[in-house]
């Protein structure tokens, strides 16, 4: 893993990668509902492909941030 220079603003956004260590699986496609129903709660905004995902955190925390039931 590389190393990355983690700034840290009050009131910034954090990005993230999620990565299967079995490029070939297609787990986070398979059970994308549960992945969004689950992150849902604590992050911003997620993207997902294939073998990996993307997400955000909101600015201020969970501040704001919708329930999910």
């Amino acid at each position: 893993m590389s190393n990355y220079l983690r700034a840290f603003v009050p009131g910034g956004c954090s990005f993230f990668t999620i990565d299967l260590l079995e490029r070939r699986k297609s787990l986070l496609v398979d059970r994308i509902a549960i992945l969004r129903k689950v992150l849902a709660m604590c992050i911003g905004a997620v993207a997902g492909a294939a073998d990996h995902a993307f997400g955000s955190n909101p600015p201020y925390g969970l501040a704001g941030m919708r329930q999910v039931n």
